[in-house]
């Protein structure tokens, strides 16, 4: 469904709360229980209502447009979906709790807003799926490289960065009922580490491609250093759709045109071409070694996709550029 129909008035930023309880993912919330500690305010329902409250307060008054403002409320609304999924009564802690709602949320918003624009779907997914992290990422013994993992995770970096989703994360505190104030010094330090990172507001810039899949990929503890990255050639990688391109030089290889698709693009890569390849019908380890040939020789990785199978392969840490042909 598209995201028009969470509106009664989209200009004004007024949910249809009717329609929100008609859809089972989020009138289960209104009889599903969370913690007592943090969430003073009663079911999941009441905290979906009470977050996106303000959210539409705080945006109402800025001079965003209006694209942003209503990813801003939408995420908002979805961001604990997924407590309906897995609620749980733990003795140990005698409180609520839910088994990862957060990558349990992000599935079901993908379900939901699966016909929306795949920018929109996929940025609201990524606020989703991260809503909680501003807050507790500085718990981690390695939280500058989660931090840069964090800013380099979204599809379209657009608005999916440290800022928004500390934003996100002020919304879903401010409609909370607990006793706590730990939160606002703890997202301070988030902003200030980020900020000191260079990836508050961006994603991190890293050397070059092979330098951002070291460091994302392996146990890389140096810092990158900042320096602007080359390319010599485009390497299009294909899922689930064709890559039609005018340019007479790139060369299109597949399973039925290429015997050994390993030697080729070691070919290609060697003599800087460009290259488009369909890999819906390779080998897993064949796409690994693809992957690495294309890195260490420093050409430009361009994902083009049109179907669900690029989520095996583009996890959080490997971060390129993309091309959505939906």
């Amino acid at each position: 469904m598209k995201i028009e129909n969470f509106f009664t008035n989209r200009n004004k930023l007024a949910i249809n709360w009717d329609f929100v309880w008609s859809i089972p993912e989020f009138e289960v919330l209104r009889e599903t229980p969370q913690s007592t500690k943090w969430h003073k305010e009663g079911c999941v329902a009441n905290h979906t209502k009470m977050v996106v409250d303000a959210a539409q307060k705080e945006i109402a008054t800025t001079k965003e447009n209006m694209e942003f403002k209503t990813i801003m409320l939408i995420s908002a609304l979805f961001h604990d979906v997924g407590k309906g999924v897995n609620p749980y009564f733990n003795p140990e802690k005698e409180d609520w709790s839910s088994i990862n709602h957060a990558e349990e949320g992000e599935k079901i918003t993908r379900r939901i807003l699966w016909d929306e624009n795949p920018f929109i779907r996929e940025t609201i997914c990524y606020f989703v799926k991260n809503h909680m992290k501003p807050l507790y990422i500085l718990d981690n013994i390695e939280s500058s490289r989660e931090l840069i993992k964090l800013s380099c995770e979204p599809l379209y970096p657009k608005y999916c960065n440290i800022k928004n989703l500390c934003l996100l994360k002020k919304f879903d505190n401010l409609g909370a009922i607990f006793d706590d104030d730990s939160w606002i010094e703890k997202l301070e330090f988030t902003k200030s580490l980020a900020e000191e990172l260079g990836c508050f507001e961006s994603p991190f810039h890293f050397a070059n491609t092979s330098t951002k899949w070291d460091y994302l990929n392996v146990s890389v503890k140096e810092k990158p250093i900042f320096i602007e990255e080359k390319f010599s050639f485009n390497a299009y990688i294909t899922f689930g759709t064709d890559y039609k391109s005018e340019d007479k030089n790139i060369i299109t290889i597949t399973k039925d045109n290429c015997d050994d698709i390993i030697d080729k693009i070691l070919e290609l890569c060697d003599y800087e071409k460009d290259f488009v390849i369909n890999i819906d019908d390779v080998e897993d380890y064949d796409i690994e070694k693809i992957i690495e040939t294309i890195f260490f020789y420093e050409g430009k990785t361009v994902f083009v996709y049109g179907s669900d199978k690029f989520q095996q392969y583009l996890s959080s840490t490997l971060c390129f550029d993309y091309i959505n042909k939906n």
